[in-house]
């Protein structure tokens, strides 16, 4: 019984995982905070998305690091940093050193 328990626990730890990586992800559009829109069906080129929150010690260290990593390796992919809390505002956002034009991703 014992073997039987390891066999199955090792086909479910070492099954395949279905990858998302490279599948097409679902049509949105958006609008920054300076009112640009950002539409996910026009777009025909890779892109870059990163949620945070306000309140998140983490996510506001990782965003100056993903903004000069993405300006350094990849230039021209656009990156969209997304708070998904609707209570937060445009005030909330700027206060907690996240500055909507350092990370502004522009096309050159």
């Amino acid at each position: 019984m014992r073997k039987f328990t390891v066999i199955l626990f090792l086909l479910v730890v070492l099954s395949p995982i279905e990858s998302t990586f490279g599948q097409t992800p679902s049509k949105f559009w958006i609008r920054s905070l300076e009112g640009e829109r950002f539409d996910s069906r026009k777009e025909k080129s890779p892109y870059v998305i990163s949620f945070f929150f306000v309140n998140c010690i983490p996510c506001i260290k990782e965003i100056p690091e993903l903004y000069k990593f993405m300006n350094t390796n990849f230039p021209n992919v656009p990156l969209l940093f997304i708070d998904p809390i609707k209570e937060d505002s445009k005030k909330d956002i700027q206060r907690s050193g996240f500055q909507a034009q350092d990370a502004n991703h522009e096309r050159e």
